[in-house]
């Protein structure tokens, strides 16, 4: 799930009248009288289990009044909690706690949703902070323990959402209420339902969408990303290439199995996937971990790859090669979880430990890479300069371009200046 998706459509709720008008952003919600606790800091909880959510889906809390126009205090998410909230599979707490403005007589309490997701809700509460409503929940059906979900309400649902008071998954009582955007048809990239197909490679799913007509070109995105990180690219590159996008295994729509991650296999996945659409060679552009794969997918597979073009690579992370502020983060994280008691299957833990073991490759790797090789990073990259130097000095037929003012980003925040660099690289 992308965290920074879910603050776009938060932050839309606050700039957006038209709320309610939006094609993608769905909200169900309820009502609720509050004239006499105008003033007062309240407190919106429930629990929330996620069982399908795709990378470019969300949900989130919200409140404001009913007419969707001004948002009611100032709500605020733990956003230490966002994972463990997101995360698939279990009953999770989620906590909104907000202030009534004095002038605010009905609150609108719900959540949005967009995308491909499958979502249950229970024991939904609202509490306010007064002598008045103390330990009152001012949710009327919080438990969905009615036959009918009024007082709830949904708005602007797709056609293809199902939702129903479920009795087979619940947090507590007899029933909940499930919303199933499963079956939504998107048109955004990553989710595009007229061009994502999904092929059985390496015993999982690997999910595609195709843009454009010409050589082919493959997009192969970073860690923890999809195929959405190259929203910036695929227009532009589409007008002259065939764009093939990829969710790498285990990330996006694509499927994941217990196999040890490599980027090694990522490669084979990109090859295995070539030979299923029948096509013999093609452009490569790898950003980050995109850009590790790449350069294994030129080395093991050189019948592929006609040029290759990769921002931000590395051979292998230490502190000569990644920043040691991010290093230091990473083993944070993956201590933490560990401690936590983080299963090794999950796949949080896997793709952090990823890059903190590989790749695991020598200088000399790359002499024996014999095509055009565009190297790429920020100025201000987590990649040391030195580091991506030592790969454009190994490799037979390499190009340098660093961004200046630019950082591992560069192909969101400078995407005009990226995409003619590539064009201009893959037309040469």
């Amino acid at each position: 799930m992308s965290f920074y998706r879910l603050l776009v459509l938060f932050f839309f709720i606050l700039f957006n009248s038209q709320v309610f008008a939006q094609k993608t952003t769905s909200l169900f919600y309820q009502n609720v009288n509050v004239e006499e606790f105008t003033g007062s800091k309240f407190t919106l909880s429930g629990k929330v289990f996620v069982e399908k959510i795709s990378q470019n889906s969300g949900v989130v809390p919200v409140t404001f009044n009913s007419s969707g126009t001004e948002i009611i205090g100032e709500p605020v998410l733990d956003l230490r909690a966002m994972d463990k909230f997101f995360k698939p599979n279990e009953w999770t707490t989620f906590t909104l706690n907000g202030k009534i403005n004095k002038n605010s007589k009905v609150l609108a309490v719900g959540f949005m949703y967009s995308g491909k997701c499958e979502i249950y809700f229970d024991d939904l509460e609202l509490l306010i902070d007064s002598k008045k409503g103390e330990g009152q929940n001012l949710l009327s059906n919080s438990g969905f323990e009615d036959r009918e979900l009024y007082p709830w309400f949904l708005s602007n649902k797709p056609k293809e959402t199902q939702t129903k008071i479920d009795t087979e998954r619940v947090f507590s009582g007899d029933q909940s209420f499930l919303i199933d955007n499963s079956n939504f048809k998107s048109f955004e990239l990553g989710e595009n339902s007229e061009v994502g197909s999904f092929k059985a490679i390496n015993g999982i799913n690997i999910y595609y969408e195709i843009y454009g007509e010409g050589k082919p070109l493959v997009l192969l995105h970073g860690n923890n990303e999809s195929i959405s990180s190259f929203s910036q690219q695929v227009n532009a590159l589409a007008r002259e290439f065939k764009v093939i996008v990829l969710d790498t295994r285990c990330h996006g729509q694509s499927g994941c199995n217990e196999e040890k991650l490599s980027y090694e296999l990522f490669a084979e996945d990109v090859n295995e996937l070539l030979e299923e659409l029948n096509i013999d060679r093609s452009y490569i552009l790898g950003w980050s971990d995109g850009g590790n794969t790449g350069l294994i997918l030129a080395h093991q597979y050189p019948e592929r790859v006609e040029k290759l073009a990769i921002m931000a690579a590395v051979l292998y992370n230490d502190d000569s090669s990644i920043d040691k502020k991010v290093n230091r983060i990473l083993q944070r994280k993956i201590k933490e979880m560990e401690s936590q008691g983080v299963s090794k299957t999950d796949i949080n833990l896997r793709l952090t430990k990823l890059l903190m073991e590989e790749p695991n490759l020598d200088a000399k790797y790359l002499n024996e890479i014999d095509l055009p090789v565009l190297v790429m990073a920020g100025q201000k990259d987590i990649v040391k300069f030195e580091h991506t130097q030592l790969i454009a000095d190994n490799l037979p037929n390499s190009k340098l371009k660093i961004f200046k003012k630019a950082g591992h980003q560069a192909p969101i925040d400078i995407p005009d200046i990226f995409n003619e660099t590539v064009l201009e690289f893959f037309n040469e």
